[in-house]
């Protein structure tokens, strides 16, 4: 039996069923990021999160963490400033930036007086690129009805933001918890009051709906399920936010608009908005897709591309998800966590440093793309629903 799992015919698991419940059974709480790894791969899961296996890092320190400042100075900028979007000039902004970094520096780096030439200089360049998404940021809440109210929102910390609570249908209640890192709010015409997500990402995300339904791209959508679950706030959408410069290969002959219109492309935020007039209008006057993944034609239609939903198949996404975190704790519970990388639209063993554990050697080349357009995963997960009761 052991070498029929080694020789890969026979996937690994937990074959001792008190073991299993040892280390997976009973209620628990589970992060979004501990949710995506193990549908990315149970092994991977069972590895980092079950045996505490951390690979081995160089005896160093990056000392830009980069994503983790350009965090903070859009959660301080935007904080203080509660959503207004101030005519400040140029020079005002880059003096905010530059305290602002010179606080973080004294606080987490041993102070900027310490810090090398070369690391005041990538610290320069950092907050030259801050600036300019900042202004960026700036120019889209200005002309948006959503105002950011929550920043850093940690589920659990206030008795009005619970995390999310799913029975996984085997007598034990998941708890999912998270901090969100911008929570925005309109008030629509007939009274209700909606909310979108927004997540900063240095690096380049899309969202397909498709990597939903096998457990991928899925945190966002948690933090909604937990804000909306009270009934007390209704779902706009979850977005995306690049908080990287964009870059924009410069051709002859490119006029200054033609770069502008390519840079806002790449600083477009991806997701999935309500697919509602009133909610779109609210997030991006004219509704041209400057801004937000989706456009509306002059008859009020969804233009192509667009990235939005009806409230009904919104939530129906929203349900998805919550079952396949009951369904993820079944699963640990009878102790599957065989290495079995779900390979769909990215490549889940490119930088797994647990490679040489499980013996695969995944590529590329086996990475399956799924395409399915909206209409295709609602279905599927209709089908779901139905078949699940």
């Amino acid at each position: 039996e052991a070498l029929a799992r080694a020789s890969g015919q026979k996937p690994a698991r937990l074959e001792d069923p008190a073991l299993a419940a040892r280390m997976f059974g009973g209620s628990r709480t589970l992060s979004p990021t501990q949710i995506e790894t193990y549908h990315s791969c149970p092994f991977k899961y069972f590895c980092r999160y079950g045996l505490g296996a951390r690979e081995r890092r160089p005896a160093e320190v990056d000392v830009m963490q980069y994503g983790t400042l350009m965090h903070y100075l859009f959660e301080q900028v935007f904080r203080r400033e509660g959503g207004a979007a101030p005519a400040e000039d140029d020079t005002a902004l880059e003096e905010q930036v530059w305290q602002l970094i010179l606080t973080y520096a004294r606080q987490n780096m041993g102070g900027f007086e310490l810090l090398s030439g070369r690391e005041r200089y990538r610290l320069d360049r950092l907050a030259r690129s801050a600036c300019r998404l900042i202004r960026h940021v700036r120019e889209e809440l200005a002309q948006s009805k959503f105002s950011p109210e929550y920043f850093e929102l940690g589920l659990g910390e206030d008795p009005a933001f619970p995390p999310l609570k799913i029975e996984d249908g085997a007598g034990n209640t998941v708890t999912v918890g998270g901090t969100i890192d911008r929570a925005d709010t309109f008030t629509a015409a007939d009274g209700r009051r909606y909310i979108r997500v927004i997540d900063y990402k240095t690096g380049h995300k899309v969202f397909r709906l498709a990597d939903v339904l096998y457990g991928l791209n899925m945190q966002m959508l948690v933090y909604l399920a937990a804000l909306v679950e009270s009934g007390q706030r209704f779902p706009a959408g979850i977005l995306y936010m690049p908080a990287a410069e964009p870059e924009v290969p410069g051709e002859r002959g490119d006029s200054p608009d033609e770069l502008a219109q390519a840079a806002d492309k790449q600083l477009r935020m991806s997701g999935l908005v309500l697919e509602d007039a009133e909610i779109i209008h609210a997030m991006e006057e004219g509704a041209k897709g400057r801004f937000i993944p989706v456009t509306l034609k002059k008859d009020g239609g969804l233009g192509r591309g667009s990235s939005a939903l009806g409230e009904e198949d919104l939530r129906r996404v929203l349900e998805h998800s919550k079952r396949l975190i009951a369904s993820m704790s079944r699963a640990l519970q009878e102790g599957r966590v065989e290495a079995a990388p779900t390979m769909v639209n990215q490549n889940d063993c490119k930088y797994c440093p647990y490679g040489s554990v499980c013996g695969k050697e995944y590529g590329e080349k086996d990475v399956r793309q799924d395409r399915s357009s909206p209409d295709a995963v609602l279905a599927k997960m209709a089908g779901e629903e139905a078949h699940h009761g």
